[in-house]
């Protein structure tokens, strides 16, 4: 609780989802769970980082919030306290998003079909880009490359409910590399030499590796 009082945003959403679904480590208590998804929204406005998520991704994952897909609730919450280059802030909105989210983790059957499936079903794709920063790192445990590269690029450009964390991102990126089977590893290194001297990336499921040095 020290990280998440102390401007930590990822310890207050693993917060907030603990107190809404219930752990081992705490009783399921809704309120609670407000009070750090709030307190997450507040470190985000005050922190003054703003969203480079596409007004057609922000349509996507509206839509997807709109579903009940619980962790579309949760980043479009953040999206709302942080506001894009084309959106204002609106606490007012990332509140209500964020309650939303509380509601679903509180009420699992509420869930989307497809939010509930998107980590358990091995045979249906994955949108990784809506999963959230605990599932990603569940998966990527296990052994899953797209999960690490996802996560890389989350803490390489500061997306999708974290901050930019280049030693996160290195971290991440590294793994990915293990995890890629040996006769593509030299066409990788020749994909991470492109992207270093590429523009930007708009896509979510661009290569993450543009963003970290060779060293």
């Amino acid at each position: 609780m020290d990280k998440a009082n102390n401007g930590d945003v990822e310890s207050c959403l693993d917060l907030m989802r603990q107190y809404a679904q219930g752990s081992k480590e705490v009783f399921g208590d809704p309120s609670s769970a407000r009070k750090w998804g709030n307190l997450a929204l507040t470190h985000l406005q005050q922190r003054g980082t703003v969203s480079q998520i596409s007004d057609q991704d922000f349509k996507r994952l509206k839509e997807d919030a709109d579903n009940n897909q619980v962790e579309s609730c949760v980043q479009l919450s953040i999206i709302y306290a942080t506001g894009t280059k084309t959106m204002f802030t609106d606490m007012s909105l990332a509140r209500k998003w964020m309650d939303k989210a509380v509601d679903l983790y509180s009420h699992p059957q509420l869930i989307s079909e497809k939010s509930k499936d998107s980590v358990k079903e091995e045979n249906v794709a994955i949108d990784y880009a809506t999963l959230s920063v605990e599932q990603l790192k569940e998966l990527a445990q296990k052994g899953d490359l797209n999960a690490c590269m996802e996560l890389a690029e989350r803490y390489g450009q500061g997306v999708r409910g974290v901050f930019k964390d280049e030693l996160e991102a290195k971290k991440w990126e590294k793994k990915a590399r293990k995890r890629q089977p040996k006769q593509t590893k030299r066409q990788s290194e020749e994909k991470v030499d492109h992207f270093e001297n590429a523009e930007p990336a708009r896509s979510w499921q661009e290569i993450c590796s543009r963003f970290f040095s060779n060293k």
